[in-house]
């Protein structure tokens, strides 16, 4: 399974045919050229988490979803040259990298453990406790 699908993507019919159209004057969807910017978006992701995340392509957490749609959206309007790309598009690019960079160095929580596996929501919220010295002790509060 891809990382992102077409839907994810976000863009309308109308942008699709003026993005992956070369004839004059543009009329269908270039299903091909869609596919490629969803495999660039796929090797992008791979590059960065496949070694910490093997399984995260196969299935992928809504987090890499979002980062691969926006790389596959700035490489459809990379594509037309002639077009101004735009800002948002850009920045929306430049977040997606940042995104799974800080996936990659795990300052960003995806859900599921480097071996791929979902965290149930019992380990995502067990209490952890560390030893040391008890502030409040048996007898403390008593009087209050």
């Amino acid at each position: 399974m891809p990382s992102c699908i077409l839907t994810d993507i976000g863009l309308n019919e109308k942008d699709l045919i003026q993005l992956t159209d070369s004839s004059v004057p543009p009329t269908t969807v270039n299903m091909d050229e869609v596919d490629k910017a969803i495999a660039n978006a796929d090797m992008e992701v791979g590059a960065r988490l496949t070694a910490k995340y093997p399984g995260v392509i196969d299935d992928p957490p809504s987090m890499v979803r979002l980062a691969a749609a926006a790389i596959a959206r700035w490489y459809l309007y990379n594509l037309k040259k002639r077009l101004a790309m735009p800002e948002a598009i850009d920045k929306q690019y430049a977040k997606a990298l940042k995104d799974l960079n800080d996936i990659r160095d795990g300052n960003l929580d995806i859900g599921v453990t480097p071996t791929g596996k979902a965290i149930s929501m019992d380990e995502a919220y067990t209490p952890h406790t560390s030893p040391g010295r008890r502030t409040f002790t048996p007898g403390s509060l008593d009087g209050w």
